[in-house]
């Protein structure tokens, strides 16, 4: 397997550890089995993907793994329900450098690179909320809860620290 994947394989376990503490005093049960993912290349992989039951047999929710070459991200995450389907991608944080020409004229200001979608202040996984406007919103305790609901209408109790990343 190539680092690359490694590295996705990795950052999905992640936050499916986060998951399943968001979900240890819900009346629901993440459950991991292991699917192919295929990204079109030379090499398939094998990846985690997270089913969300409630009672242990009503399928909730499924975070399906879509792949790590993903463009402007790190990897993405599909969570899928009755309703709809959100898009979760993995960003790094990007710090803004001065360019080398800024540099040997002795200016200090930015570069006008921007980052994709706003400013990406801790690498994770975030929720692309609106394309056109450049919005991502981190994947955290509080925004969980709203996802789950809109993709499959099941509400969460809400989510309190110590589940908080």
């Amino acid at each position: 397997m190539r680092p690359n994947v490694q590295e996705y394989i990795s950052r999905v376990e992640q936050l499916y550890g986060r998951i399943d503490l968001w979900l240890r005093k819900q009346a629901l049960t993440a459950q991991r089995v292991f699917i192919e993912v295929d990204e079109g290349g030379p090499e398939r992989y094998k990846a985690p993907q997270l089913l969300i039951w409630k009672k242990r047999k009503t399928l909730v929710a499924e975070l399906r793994p879509m792949g790590v070459w993903i463009a402007g991200a790190k990897g993405r995450i599909d969570i899928i329900g009755q309703f709809e389907t959100k898009v979760l991608v993995y960003m790094e944080m990007m710090k803004l450098k001065a360019s080398p020409q800024d540099t040997i004229s002795g200016k200090e200001e930015k570069s006008s690179l921007k980052p994709l979608f706003g400013e990406i202040d801790q690498s994770g996984w975030y929720w692309i909320e609106d394309k056109h406007q450049g919005k991502a919103r981190l994947v955290d305790a509080a925004l969980f809860p709203e996802l789950l609901l809109d993709v499959s209408g099941y509400e969460l109790s809400p989510l309190t620290p110590p589940f908080s990343p």
